[in-house]
């Protein structure tokens, strides 16, 4: 197997795991909404309970399909690179170079949706706020998470397209 290869295989072999690990975050934040539903009252539990439950049941609903795109995706790369390994790097490594381009944006947006989360636990005196701004943190900080290790597991696969 050539060295392009390898690591193409590695970076989604990288992706697909990444969806079980959204499919398992998932179910644990609609587990721990439904805590919160049966242990907390009020508005805080709407402001909780509710934003990290749609999202829970979201992300273990769309991380089986991620897992499939990706192997689906991985295999019609190979198939294309024993083709014409330079088209598929001209075309793969515009492809990626859209992604790596968004990885800023992504984190601006989480930055600015955690701002938004500490005025509403600091600023609005409200238990709907506590609850909302809570899941807005828990959420931001997954999404960070996801991302950073997304970007970091696009370098050795952009710079392989590279070198092709």
């Amino acid at each position: 197997m050539s060295d392009f290869l390898e690591v193409m295989h590695e970076y989604f072999r990288g992706e697909r795991l990444a969806g079980y690990a959204i499919i398992g975050v998932g179910l644990g934040l609609a587990a721990f909404a439904f805590y919160v539903w049966r242990t907390q009252e009020g508005g805080f539990v709407w402001g909780l309970a509710v934003p990290l439950a749609i999202v829970g049941v979201m992300a273990a609903t769309v991380g089986p399909f991620f897992i499939a795109h990706n192997g689906r995706l991985a295999d019609e790369i190979a198939r294309r690179y024993e083709a014409d390994p330079a088209t598929l790097a001209a075309e793969e490594g515009a492809r990626m170079t859209r992604v790596n381009a968004n990885w800023p944006r992504l984190k601006i947006g989480w930055a600015v949706i955690g701002l938004i989360a500490m005025a509403l636990l600091l600023f609005v005196k409200r238990d709907w706020s506590s609850g909302l701004g809570l899941a807005l943190i828990v959420l931001v900080a997954i999404l960070f998470a996801v991302d950073v290790f997304g970007e970091r597991r696009a370098v050795p696969y952009t710079e392989a397209l590279s070198a092709l």
